[in-house]
Formats: C-alpha cells, sequence, structure tokens
C-alpha cells in the first residue's frame, strides 16, 4: 500500500461560508483553530446555512495580518469578500464591549458576541436581517457524549471538530458520475492520499506527528453537497448517487467526524506529512 499523506487541509471560519486552504493547521481545543468560530445568524439568532441559502457559498474568507509568518493562528484580521457588496474587515482580537447573544445551532444553545461591521453587508446580500458572531472564548460547547468524553468541545461546526476524507473515497465516485464534483463540496478539514476507497471507514485511530486523530462517527451528508461551491448552481447530485450505495440507517455517508487528541500546546497538522493507522 502508497504511504498515507495528508493530501490538504482546510479550515471555514464563518460556518458555510468558504474555505481557507492551510499548509499547516493548528489545533487547540475545539478542533482546528478559528474552524467554524464565526457563524451566520438570523434575526431569531438562528444560525443559517447553505442549506437555506447557497449562495453563502460565494462569500470567501481570509486570515490576514499574521503577527509569524507562516502561523495562521497569529492572524489579526479576518477578511470576509462578498460579492457586489466588498470586503469586510473584522479585528479578530476579543471584544468585551461587543454585544452578547444566545445563539442556536441545531439543538445547542451557545453565548457568542456580535461583530457589528459585517452587519449591513451580509443583509444586504443575504436579503434578510442577519448578524454575524463569534463564539465567545469561554463558551464550552459539548460534542455529543455517545461519541466524546466531557472534555471534547466544538466550535459551531455541526457536531464534531474534524471531518477526514480520503481521496480515493471521491475518486470511486467520481467514477459513477457523469461530471464528477470538487472535494470542497464536502467540506473536509483533512484529506488522505495513499489509501483505498472508504478505508476511512475501518480507521479508529490515525497517528500523525503531535496530534492523534479518533474517528468516532460517519458524517451524514446533506443537500449542501449538491451546490457548486464555485456557482451555487444546484442539482441532485453527488447525493443521488451516493444514496444508491453509501446510505445507512437511512442516511446517506461520507467521511468521517473525528476528535483530535494532542499533549503539547498548539500542536499542528502539516500538508504532506505521513501518518499511519492505529
Amino acid at each position: 500500500m502508497e504511504q498515507l499523506k495528508v493530501s490538504s487541509l482546510h479550515i471555514y471560519p464563518v460556518k458555510s461560508l468558504g474555505g481557507v486552504s492551510l499548509e499547516r493547521m493548528p489545533v487547540a481545543e475545539r478542533g482546528p483553530v478559528f474552524d467554524r468560530e464565526w457563524m451566520v445568524v438570523n434575526a431569531r439568532g438562528h444560525f443559517l446555512s447553505q442549506r437555506e441559502i447557497a449562495r453563502m457559498c460565494l462569500i470567501s474568507c481570509r486570515l490576514t495580518g499574521l503577527r509569524e509568518e507562516g502561523k495562521i493562528e497569529t492572524a489579526t484580521t479576518l477578511v470576509l469578500n462578498i460579492p457586489d457588496r466588498g470586503q469586510v474587515e473584522i479585528a479578530i482580537e476579543e471584544k468585551p464591549e461587543a454585544e452578547v447573544l444566545e445563539v442556536v445551532v441545531w439543538k445547542d444553545r451557545c453565548r457568542a458576541r456580535v461583530e457589528p461591521e459585517a452587519t449591513e453587508a451580509l443583509s444586504k446580500y443575504l436579503q434578510e436581517p442577519v448578524k454575524l458572531v463569534r463564539m465567545e472564548s469561554t463558551f464550552a460547547r459539548q460534542v455529543d457524549g455517545k461519541y466524546a468524553e466531557e472534555r471534547d468541545t466544538v466550535g459551531f461546526a455541526d457536531g464534531f471538530p474534524l471531518l477526514v476524507i480520503s481521496d480515493a473515497s471521491l475518486s470511486d465516485l467520481n467514477s459513477k458520475l457523469e461530471y464528477p464534483v470538487e472535494m470542497n463540496r464536502f467540506r473536509p478539514n483533512l484529506t488522505i492520499s495513499g489509501a483505498a476507497p472508504f478505508a476511512e471507514d475501518t480507521w479508529k485511530k490515525l497517528q500523525l506527528a503531535s496530534v492523534s486523530l479518533e474517528l468516532v462517527k460517519p458524517c451524514s451528508r446533506c443537500q449542501i453537497t449538491t451546490i457548486d461551491q464555485d456557482s451555487a448552481d444546484t442539482g441532485k447530485e453527488p447525493l443521488l448517487t451516493l444514496s444508491g450505495y453509501r446510505k445507512i440507517d437511512g442516511k446517506v455517508m461520507f467521511g468521517q467526524n473525528a476528535l483530535v487528541r494532542y499533549e503539547e500546546d498548539f500542536p499542528s497538522i502539516r500538508l504532506g506529512e505521513s501518518l499511519t493507522v492505529v
């Protein structure tokens, strides 16, 4: 078998907006640093995603102003590029004076602070009153106890700190499609080369240089996978094809949700590094 290697790394600073490709991904208590730390909410404080508004995928995110070159955790500014609305810059340093909101993501109620700089531009683009919020640094949103320990927390991701997919799984899917799709439809944090298709279904633990990953639950997929992330066009694929051979208990599965284990402060996963199945 070919050596398993990390083939891509991504974070998604704002839930359901564009991702950021990395060569080095630091991790902390909630998973990858800055991953789903921000979220767009409606007037009731409930999260919005591409499920409701597909064109959210066209808003790109960047992290700029790094105090140390190559260290994304030292970024000072989150930049949103909103189509037809220009660029919004948001200071990353915590703002104790910012409005505090209780916001809802799925069944969880979380404490967050409003980022007012983005309110007007996002509301006009999404055509409804919305706010951008950031999870408070002291708030702990626990991962489902059926799959995790009490210490495991997560940001505004759907349920788990990290998502793993093998490149071969996507290749297997694309071999069954009339038109191939990109990996970005599945929004993984980490992809792996050198594995057999869907080998990740059988893995329990992956060991990297300074981090280990516990793969605890298959990821059930929704209609976001049917949205072209470059155009916001929607269709039936690849969900239709996946439902023919990847359905378990009535849900379409693709990729594995993972917990992160580490001992040193700010350990990192690096692009191209080797990993082993434990």
